[in-house]
């Protein structure tokens, strides 16, 4: 397992941690193109001239979850939930609607 100690120390002390090189820039795009493609005529979707958001991202978005839960990112949370920095109730109502597989 990948020492993740320096990533422990920011989400203990800051409340979050910048990861570099999780997303490859093909899965950036697939990610993008995703966003651009699904239907924003919903309320859960707020756009203003400074402002683009997605409520509930990755509900409105289902296609998004095995991009945004690659590998890394996967091996990352196990990672940490190991080492007792995140918690499983974090991310038991994402794997329970979404089956992502952590």
């Amino acid at each position: 397992m990948k020492d993740y100690s320096f990533y422990s120390k920011a989400l203990l002390t800051q409340g979050f941690a910048v990861i570099n090189n999780v997303y490859s820039a093909e899965e950036v795009a697939q990610i993008a193109a995703l966003i651009d493609n699904a239907d924003q005529s919903n309320n859960t979707f707020r756009m203003t001239s400074d402002l683009f958001a997605i409520r509930k991202c990755l509900t409105e978005i289902p296609k998004l979850l095995p991009v945004v839960f690659n590998l890394k990112i996967k091996e990352i949370i196990s990672g940490l939930l190991e080492m007792g920095i995140l918690f499983q109730n974090q991310f038991t109502s994402i794997n329970r609607n979404n089956q992502i597989g952590l």
